[in-house]
């Protein structure tokens, strides 16, 4: 068989499966129908011939398209039908998937100028912390330095205090003494 027999073979399958699905048919009542009308076919002959796996004769396609009530010609053009069909699904199907990808490109591109303005934002956070950090650092040295000099003027006035008792005490002796 040469490939102008075999495709004319799978698109009248082609054909033949559109239109008996478009009446609601199984195979086996289409099987059934022929028969009716004088036509012997077999539920997996017409499986067959719908697969491209057998060649259908002449008689069969004649009556294959009286039973489906459409012209000879019809099962081998129906199935340009059924292609305009799929281009227009994967179309449109298409055009959705752009939809998806452009959105999901916004979203991205939203997610990254967000990531920047936090990092940004963390980066000043960090820089305040530090600030913070040697600030605190700075008053807690300042503290201490505050408290050693307190201790120190503590001890001093302690002594002072002691010194003065020390000359209040001999004045008054004095002054008891004369």
């Amino acid at each position: 068989m040469n490939s102008d027999s075999v495709d004319a073979e799978v698109v009248f399958g082609l054909g033949l499966r559109h239109l008996r699905q478009q009446r609601g048919w199984t195979q086996q009542e289409l099987a059934e129908r022929l028969k009716a009308q004088g036509t012997s076919l077999h539920q997996s002959a017409v499986a067959r011939i719908e697969a491209a796996n057998r060649p259908v004769r002449l008689n069969e396609a004649l009556a294959l398209a009286r039973v489906l009530e459409v012209e000879l010609p019809d099962l081998l053009s129906s199935i340009r039908g059924v292609i305009d069909q799929d281009i227009a699904v994967m179309e449109a199907q298409r055009d959705d998937l752009r939809d998806q990808v452009m959105m999901a490109t916004e979203s991205a591109h939203a997610a990254r100028h967000e990531e920047v303005k936090l990092a940004q934002a963390e980066a000043q956070l960090g820089r305040a912390l530090a600030e913070a950090r040697a600030s605190s650092a700075s008053a807690d040295a300042q503290r201490h330095m505050a408290e050693t000099a307190l201790r120190d003027i503590e001890m001093r006035l302690a002594e002072a205090l002691a010194r003065r008792n020390q000359m209040e005490g001999r004045v008054a002796r004095l002054e008891d003494g004369s």
